[in-house]
């Protein structure tokens, strides 16, 4: 049966791993290391130019993800960039990810696959190898644990995330005791009308780990105006996980109001959260989006809101984690900022 460069990468990899196990003489490689190149570029000089720019792109790539290889280790397999799937990455918070297994979806010749993967107890995530040019076409992924009903699927937007953000999507919590889970990866039939076709997918399934303690994460300042018609009013930030919520009071006012929430760091877009004014929230939840990029919003005025009992107008942000105690230990920051019209 003919392989691909793909599987030809995971034979590679498996066969390296007893190699990897090995202790690693680095200080000796790293002195010998100049005059090899020296040699090699006397030699091949195309060969020597093609392997400094395929470095300098990984690099490159790994640093714009916002991912990074994990540091080198004992039996640890880094690979040059996500979709590789590697064995072992860590985040940009100190998140270690593991891979269990890989599943491939060879779309349309097969429309679904399984896979039975052993798992520890720790929460899982899975990453997304995408084919080029196939926005109408992304697989849906659930898993199920041996004697329960409930199916478990990706949270929020499934795989769209990772293959737009090349991130790890994350499954919604197992059972207490799950040791063994069955992912199933379906491509779903789409309109007649639709452009392109379906491709080929890989999927790494992941666990992961936090990090012992939370460090630092990146804020973000609400701008003050945005556009013509928005003037902040108020804003506050706080940091996850030691805050769960935001509380804004303000007077009242004859001007429309709008809010804008979201946070910053690994929870960004991971975690729910829930808005209100005056004690009514609206239907439902949401993830706490990320912060906006290049200064844009989608804003959604409120109207002119009435004061509460006491007078005032009371704004809520609260964020959960939805059931994945781990992110507890995951760096953030969660702002909630009050815009009035201009006009």
């Amino acid at each position: 049966m003919p392989i691909d460069h793909r599987d030809l990468y995971e034979l590679l990899e498996e066969r390296s791993r007893p190699a990897l196990d090995r202790p690693i003489p680095w200080e000796r490689l790293r002195a010998r290391a100049p005059a090899a190149r020296r040699r090699r570029a006397a030699v091949v000089a195309v060969a020597g130019v093609v392997a400094a720019s395929v470095v300098a792109s990984v690099a490159v790539g790994w640093s714009l993800l916002g991912v990074r290889p994990a540091p080198e280790k004992e039996g640890t397999i880094t690979a040059s960039a996500p979709k590789q799937l590697p064995a072992r990455f860590e985040a940009a918070d100190g998140t270690v990810y593991r891979r269990l297994a890989t599943v491939t979806l060879d779309a349309p010749a097969a429309r679904t696959v399984s896979a039975k993967v052993p798992v520890s107890g720790k929460p899982l995530a899975v990453m997304a190898d995408c084919p080029p040019s196939t926005p109408f076409y992304v697989p849906t992924v659930t898993a199920k644990v041996a004697g329960t009903r409930r199916w478990f699927p990706l949270t929020f937007d499934g795989l769209h995330g990772s293959c737009e953000q090349n991130r790890p999507a994350d499954l919604a919590p197992l059972p207490g005791g799950a040791r063994e889970v069955t992912f199933t990866m379906t491509m779903g039939k789409a309109a007649k009308d639709v452009p392109g076709r379906p491709g080929r997918w890989r999927f790494g399934i992941y666990e992961w780990t936090p990090p012992a303690s939370p460090g630092p994460a990146p804020t973000e300042t609400p701008p003050a105006t945005i556009g013509d018609r928005y003037r902040l009013l108020t804003a506050r930030t706080v940091s996850w996980p030691e805050s769960h919520g935001v509380t804004l009071t303000l007077p009242p006012t004859d001007r429309p109001l709008t809010v804008v929430a979201y946070c910053t760091g690994a929870i960004a877009g991971r975690v729910h959260a829930e808005t209100s004014v005056n004690g009514r929230p609206p239907k439902g939840s949401a993830r706490c989006w990320e912060p906006p990029s290049g200064g844009t919003f989608s804003v959604g005025e409120l109207g002119t809101v009435r004061p509460g009992a006491d007078g005032k107008v009371t704004v809520r942000l609260r964020v959960s984690a939805g059931g994945v105690t781990a992110y507890e230990r995951r760096p953030g920051t969660l702002t909630l900022a009050v815009y009035q019209t201009t006009e």
